[in-house]
């Protein structure tokens, strides 16, 4: 028994989350690692570079409204042309609905994600940009959905 240390009498107290020592705080690096990739995200939606929580509200709205698959392969496919463009596909598909459900006249599950189109288009007009290849693209997919309803394709 005298080789045993006895209970925090020699002053090395561990606990299983490593009490604070400098020691283990190399286990913890993923910590700071989120916290950098949580600042970058902030950055990216500060500068308008990106809005993935809002564009996913979007797109839960238009779920909502979504009556048959053809509307759900329509707007699947309209994700690629922004994205060929290097733009974020999501905005294609997101434009595809809001226009195939305004056609329809489902201006409950329609208004946010139009809402949130016209604001990235107003954003884009008063930065001085006009018309920008990622506008005439949303727009494009828009009239996309909308034609494709009317002609009764969806």
């Amino acid at each position: 028994m005298s080789g045993e240390q006895g209970g925090g009498a020699s002053g090395q107290d561990q606990t299983w989350f490593g009490a604070g020592s400098e020691a283990t705080a190399e286990n913890w690096g993923f910590v700071r690692e989120a916290e950098q990739y949580l600042e970058g995200g902030y950055e990216k939606l500060v500068t308008g570079e990106e809005l993935p929580l809002i564009q996913l509200l979007a797109a839960l709205s238009l779920a909502f409204g979504v009556g048959n698959m053809r509307e759900v392969f329509l707007a699947s496919v309209m994700f690629l042309p922004p994205w060929y463009f290097n733009g974020d596909g999501f905005d294609g598909m997101i434009s595809t609905l809001s226009g195939i459900q305004l056609y329809k006249k489902k201006y409950r599950t329609m208004a946010f994600p139009a809402l949130l189109e016209s604001y990235k288009l107003m954003r884009d007009f008063t930065s001085k940009k006009y018309v920008t290849k990622n506008g005439l693209i949303r727009v494009g997919t828009f009239l996309v959905g909308y034609f494709a309803a009317s002609l009764k394709y969806v």
